[in-house]
């Protein structure tokens, strides 16, 4: 009997690395870009763009981990035979 892969499959982690490979050259070219634009305009960046920018990859965090804690869970109820007894019912 092939086993009913919940979780992560081998495209989930293609998929994560992928934007870790987009990510890094983005957030490059970004700080350059900020640097190139603070020298020209000497312009700072304030105390609420940095709270913004805080703020938002701290959401991403977390999305990123509940994701990853529902994958968990969802293969662990898998695993446990918990998914094929709540199939059963459904259609009983």
């Amino acid at each position: 009997m092939k086993k009913f892969n919940i979780g992560y499959t081998t495209s989930t982690y293609r998929l994560l690395l992928s934007g870790a490979v987009i990510i890094i050259p983005l957030l490059l070219f970004s700080v350059s870009a900020k640097k190139h634009y603070i020298f020209i305009f000497k312009e700072q960046f304030s105390m609420d763009e940095f709270i913004d920018f805080t703020f938002i990859w701290i959401a991403m965090i977390l999305y990123i981990y509940t994701k990853y804690q529902d994958g968990k869970i969802a293969q662990r109820a898998y695993d446990s035979g918990e998914y094929a007894r709540r199939k059963e019912e459904m259609y009983d």
